[in-house]
């Protein structure tokens, strides 16, 4: 099995027992549905038309299971900043999943999560072009 056949979770005792992956083709993401008995296997599409992606699933079990993916095609023309930008921007989704999973969502939200989440992704994209650019 190739690397581009498996799903990378984080761990550790800040993710509250969810399980939080990155799936990289749609292959492993069909099969990470079905390990885990997620119900909606044949329903939820691996990629729509979004650069990426992050969607959560109860499994057989009722623990939270986040999925983070993105567009090979669509990040290959990214510059990878951009991507990590991406990746950062869906993480930031992924938390707040895991908020609202352990009852600790900000009620009222001052700003919405996807707004939320494209501050993020900017001020990283800056941050790391920032000290990519500094290094040289």
């Amino acid at each position: 099995m190739s690397n581009r056949d498996v799903v990378c979770y984080a761990t550790g005792a800040a993710l509250f027992g969810a399980a939080v992956g990155y799936v990289p083709n749609e292959k492993v993401w069909r099969r990470t549905l079905a390990k885990y008995a997620v119900k909606a296997e044949r329903d939820v599409p691996f990629l729509t038309d979004v650069a990426g992606r992050c969607t959560r699933f109860q499994d057989k079990k009722g623990r939270l299971l986040i999925l983070i993916n993105v567009d090979a095609d669509r990040t290959a023309k990214l510059e990878m900043t951009q991507v990590v930008g991406v990746l950062v921007h869906e993480s930031v989704h992924a938390w707040r999943f895991i908020l609202d999973d352990i009852g600790q969502s900000a009620q009222p939200e001052p700003v919405g999560h996807e707004i939320e989440a494209y501050a993020i992704q900017s001020i990283s994209q800056a941050m790391i072009a920032g000290h990519r650019d500094t290094q040289k």
